[in-house]
C-alpha cells in the first residue's frame, strides 16, 4: 500500500513565502487568506504539523543559508569569539574598570538572548 502524498495549496505556498519574510506565524496565515480570528491556530498547524509546509520552510531557509554562505558552525564561531573577546584588547588598557564590567553584562545579556 502506497503513502498518500500531501497536496500544497496555493494557500500553503503563499503562507510559506509570507512566513519567510519575518516568522510572524499568525501575519503570514492572515495574509495567505486564513481567518484573521484563528490565525494563530491556523500558523501553529501549518508550522508544525503540515508537512508540506514544514518541509518547504525547511527547504527555503536551507537555500537561504547557502547563498549566504553561511553555515551554522561559523555564525556559532564567530558569536563566541564576540562574547568572549578581551575588552581591553579592543579598547586599549586605559579602559575604566565601570566601562570594562558592563562591556561584559552586555555581551553575556546579549549571548543568552
Amino acid at each position: 500500500m502506497m503513502a498518500r502524498k500531501c497536496k500544497f495549496t496555493v494557500k500553503q505556498k503563499r503562507f510559506v513565502t509570507e512566513y519567510l519574510k519575518d516568522y510572524n506565524g499568525s501575519r503570514a496565515a492572515v495574509e495567505a487568506g486564513y481567518s484573521p480570528k484563528y490565525a494563530k491556530e491556523s500558523a501553529y498547524h501549518l508550522i508544525h504539523k503540515s508537512l508540506p509546509v514544514k518541509e518547504a520552510i525547511e527547504r527555503e531557509e536551507e537555500e537561504r543559508l547557502h547563498r549566504a554562505g553561511v553555515e551554522a558552525e561559523k555564525v556559532l564561531t564567530r558569536m563566541a569569539r564576540i562574547c568572549f573577546a578581551d575588552i581591553q584588547k579592543l579598547y586599549g588598557p586605559n579602559i575604566p574598570s565601570w566601562m570594562l564590567k558592563i562591556g561584559r553584562m552586555t555581551l553575556l545579556r546579549q549571548w543568552q538572548g
